[in-house]
């Protein structure tokens, strides 16, 4: 027969679903790190292979365009116009292939690995002037969480949220018991 003291509640459950996280990420986030699947998780993507050169074949062909008009109506000024269009096209693509510039801080707290950590009584709230906007407050420290987080957590609740301090993403969270 188990032991009650081994049995999670099921509230942390709930949490270790919405947040994807697990007991060993857990324990590395009460150590004041990320665990290394929780890196590889959070990591922002890098758009790959084809989608890649097809980015750079639509650059090529705005600047082929742009530069065969310039050549047939020999007005050397549409060149430049044609380096400038084949530029501000290149730039947004070659930034979105990596998405650290989409999410600058969270790229930043995945870079250090630093959890910081904040425990006490926990309130539940949403923007009353937007329909889907969820807050979770920990001892006046206040997170933006989805829907399913929300869930997991219960209002007046004693709970230690780990979290990036850049982007306050949470990455993982433990109800005390009361």
């Amino acid at each position: 027969m188990q032991s009650t003291s081994n049995k999670r509640p099921p509230s942390n459950v709930i949490l270790m679903q919405a947040l994807r996280f697990d007991p060993r990420d857990l324990a590395a986030n009460r150590e004041g790190n990320l665990s290394q699947r929780q890196i590889t998780r959070l990591q922002p993507p890098r758009i790959q292979g084809l989608a890649f050169w097809v980015m750079i074949g639509h650059v090529a062909v705005i600047f082929a365009v742009l530069g065969m008009i310039a050549i047939i109506s020999q007005q050397g000024g549409l060149l430049l116009v044609a380096v400038i269009a084949a530029g501000m096209t290149g730039m947004p693509m070659m930034m979105v292939r990596d998405q650290k510039f989409m999410r600058p801080d969270l790229g930043k707290d995945v870079q250090k690995g630093v959890v910081k950590s904040v425990c006490g009584m926990t309130t539940r709230h949403t923007d009353p002037d937007k329909k889907r906007n969820y807050y979770i407050t920990v001892d006046e420290t206040t997170f933006e969480v989805t829907s399913k987080m929300y869930g997991g957590f219960f209002q007046e609740g004693n709970y230690c949220v780990y979290y990036l301090p850049r982007s306050r993403t949470i990455v993982s969270a433990e109800r005390l018991s009361d």
